[in-house]
């Protein structure tokens, strides 16, 4: 769950992520930032609670994806090199969540699935 830029940069350090694909997560962040910061600097800013950007890593955050299904906005898969990348944006009640993951994450049906 990314809320802050500390934990953007946690996440940098914590996983091996494509440098690239670390960009567009960190471009999602700042243009939340410049929406939302409403005067704070970018140092403080924290999304809330209810609204946030996800980087999913695990078997268990397929099935906790999959149960926000009605409430997807849209599934963008696209190609960053060698890999491609998930984008799902998740809209409940104004709250705005971003759900990112790389290929390969996922069971392969589910993934083919979100492509179609």
């Amino acid at each position: 769950m990314i809320q802050s830029l500390a934990d953007l940069e946690m996440l940098k350090i914590l996983y091996n992520l494509p440098f690239e694909y670390s960009k567009v997560i960190e471009q999602h962040f700042i243009k939340r930032f410049k929406v939302e910061g409403k005067g704070k600097s970018l140092l403080g800013f924290r999304l809330p609670d209810e609204s946030c950007i996800y980087h999913l890593t695990k078997e268990d955050d397929e099935h906790v994806l999959l149960q926000h299904i009605n409430n997807f906005q849209y599934v963008i898969v696209n190609r960053l090199g060698d890999k491609n990348y998930f984008e799902i944006k998740e809209v409940v009640n104004d709250a705005v969540n971003i759900y990112l993951f790389l290929e390969g994450t996922f069971d392969p049906r589910t993934e083919q699935w979100l492509s179609n």
